[in-house]
């Protein structure tokens, strides 16, 4: 098979840990890698522990310079689809990290560039390779779960999130490194002049709306039904934490969403970034719940249980699933995110070879970005229920 000629944008402590598997792809030559920040070209080197490709600190040179088969965006996720689609437009294959868009309007370009360009688009998502998802999946086809009449999936992640960029130099603090907001950054630092050079990074101003951040819920439980999200209303608390009003000034700590399928399935969706909670087993800061005519499973809600199943005949059943598939292959389990990273890496490297579209393809991406931008408009109107486009009936898919 023909290796992937592969570029990366954006050069972030995700992006060198994903570009340290694609180069273990056998498939896979990395080329060219590119970054506004010196800083973050260096830290690549050092990190693949490897020169055997050109490092570029403008797009446009390294696209002039280079050749890729496919471009792997891991940009700020808010600028990303302008990218994502110049790249297509030069016949470039393109893989996004989440969300997709933070727009209608970035999802339809996305959605018409890659129409219009016939390119391959896959989005980085690797929560919908979760095992008991695939087995879920399995139950759905086969009739077990009946119709399914309500799925929730919840994102709870505290953390001391980098949200503050010097745009000089590339180094980033968390939040818990300043005791107020950008304005006194310069005790950072020690230079008031600086401090005017740090601003707030794309994370700190999707806090504003935590519904954003939903791919990792909505991927895998629409992977169960492969269904769409027609209907969303939603509240949140409001714009500015409790749990630390100052530094996360602007910032609701939950959001929750009500959607409305197309396939007659109603879905709770949360998601809160900026105050504290207690994890779940295997899937830490996610968990997951679908409710069928016939049967009933979810993970853990605590540390101390674990994946569980009901059925009309057979009641409760614990343990039932593992989070990761026992039959994945070496490198698979050894990647993060418990042995999922490696799954969106391997299904691109696929489709490209095979001609193929990619599981998570620009409809399935827009699918799980679009459900959440509406969902923040409503949040802001008061939770009035608002529709979702079609992405697939102007082209006919």
């Amino acid at each position: 098979m023909k290796k992937i000629r592969l570029a990366c944008l954006g050069l972030g402590g995700r992006a060198r840990y994903l570009l340290s598997l694609y180069m273990q792809h056998p498939d896979v030559e990395l080329i060219a890698v590119c970054d506004r920040f010196q800083r973050n070209v260096d830290l690549t080197r050092e990190y693949l522990k490897s020169d055997a490709y050109n490092a570029y600190l403008s797009y446009d040179a390294m696209m002039a310079g280079e050749q890729p088969d496919a471009l792997f965006l891991a940009l700020d996720p808010d600028i990303q689809a302008s990218y994502a689609c110049d790249a297509m437009k030069r016949g470039v294959h393109v893989m996004t990290e989440v969300p997709a868009a933070y727009s209608i309007e970035q999802c339809w370009q996305l959605v018409d560039t890659v129409e219009a360009t016939g390119r391959l688009y896959q989005l980085n998502e690797q929560t919908r390779y979760m095992y008991f998802i695939t087995k879920w999946k399995e139950m759905y086809e086969a009739g077990d779960f009946g119709h399914i009449l309500f799925m929730e999936g919840e994102y709870m992640h505290y953390e001391r999130w980098d949200n503050y960029v010097d745009m000089n130099s590339g180094n980033m603090w968390h939040d818990r490194q300043a005791t107020q907001r950008p304005a006194i950054s310069a005790d950072l630092i020690g230079d008031q002049s600086a401090a005017k050079n740090i601003v707030p990074t794309w994370r700190y101003k999707s806090m504003a709306h935590p519904i954003y951040y939903l791919p990792h819920e909505l991927s895998p439980l629409l992977r169960v039904t492969e269904d769409r999200v027609t209907r969303v209303s939603c509240m949140g608390t409001r714009a500015c934490s409790y749990h630390d009003p100052v530094i996360q000034s602007e910032s609701r700590d939950m959001e929750v969403a009500v959607m409305h399928t197309e396939n007659d399935t109603v879905m709770r969706l949360a998601a809160g970034f900026t105050s504290p909670h207690g994890h779940r087993r295997d899937t830490a800061c996610h968990w997951y719940h679908v409710v069928g005519t016939k049967a009933e499973a979810e993970t853990a809600r605590t540390t101390n249980d674990g994946t569980k199943l009901w059925t009309i005949d057979g009641g409760w059943k614990e343990d039932v699933w593992p989070f990761s598939d026992p039959d994945a292959p070496a490198i698979a389990k050894t990647s993060s995110h418990g042995g999922l990273d490696w799954y969106p890496i391997e299904a691109f490297v696929k489709a490209y070879q095979n001609g193929t579209q990619p599981p998570l393809d620009v409809y399935r991406a827009v699918e799980t970005a679009a459900p959440a931008i509406i969902a923040a408009r409503s949040c802001e109107l008061g939770g009035v229920m608002l529709e979702v486009p079609d992405f697939r009936a102007k082209y006919g898919r």
